[in-house]
């Protein structure tokens, strides 16, 4: 009985690590921006404003998507929020002066006008949304 319920609890470990692994989203950037991966904190502190240059020391643009598929999956699985939570993150930062909220988009294609238009940006968009007018990022 033992050997069947942790036999249970692993498959159920396993199954949870494999949903995690398979993103909902894409972290894109500009065709042109040499950088091609980043850590899972940097993507976090980038889109929480506490990380606002890219290596060469040029300010990162940052977009987000207002309630879409996407913002759901990428404030869960990136910023470790709900979107709720997130906004209010960046409206207490906006009203006590610590931040500027990133510009919000509607949905993946006028994301992936933005930031394919900006040598600076970063965003997310659904991987079927994916095309050649920007590039993804790969998150470790």
């Amino acid at each position: 009985m033992r050997l069947m319920i942790a036999s249970v609890l692993f498959l159920l470990a396993v199954a949870a690590v494999s949903a995690a692994e398979t993103a909902d989203y894409v972290v894109i950037t500009h065709q042109e921006n040499p950088v091609s991966t980043i850590s899972a904190q940097d993507a976090k502190n980038i889109f929480l404003g506490k990380r606002t240059t890219w290596p060469d020391g040029q300010s990162i643009t940052v977009f987000v998507q207002e309630q879409t598929a996407a913002n759901e999956s990428f404030t869960r699985g990136v910023v470790k929020k709900t979107p709720q939570q997130f906004f209010t993150y960046w409206r207490k930062a906006l009203f006590s002066g610590t931040g500027t909220p990133p510009k919000s988009l509607p949905d993946d294609q006028t994301m992936k006008r933005f930031v394919a238009s900006n040598p600076l940006a970063i965003g997310y968009i659904l991987p079927e949304s994916l095309d050649e007018t920007v590039k993804s990022l790969e998150i470790r």
